[in-house]
């Protein structure tokens, strides 16, 4: 397991370095969260590891609409859902526990116990 952004690095502007398309290429799976780097470098993650299984954790999320002055609703959603403590159990955790037993089915009492404390 390794994290792709480091600790310190904007996801709005990080650019992997040749070392971490090295790890990526020995992966197994990929979470994406939907930082901005992932747009343009998902393509290019899956075409130095044509196996690799990319998992969307923000995939049935409910997201809030963000509103516009007045209390209005607007177009867009804010994406931070990893500041819901129910959306990180109920999507985010749900995620990454059916990419883990979906990758792992040995070990699907194990993950499924992790994932209810």
């Amino acid at each position: 397991i390794f994290t792709v952004v480091k600790p310190g690095f904007s996801p709005a502007t990080y650019e992997p370095k040749p070392s971490d398309l090295k790890k990526i290429a020995k992966a197994n799976l990929y979470f994406a969260i939907g930082v901005p780097f992932e747009k343009s470098y998902l393509k290019r993650f899956k075409n130095v590891n044509k196996n690799l299984k990319i998992i969307f954790l923000q995939k049935g999320a409910n997201f809030v609409t963000l509103s516009k002055k007045g209390g209005k609703k607007g177009k867009g959603i804010d994406p931070h859902i990893l500041l819901s403590p129910k959306e990180v159990k109920n999507t985010i955790l749900k995620n990454i526990l059916n990419a883990f037993i979906a990758q792992d089915k040995q070990n699907e009492k194990l993950y499924t116990k992790n994932y209810l404390l």
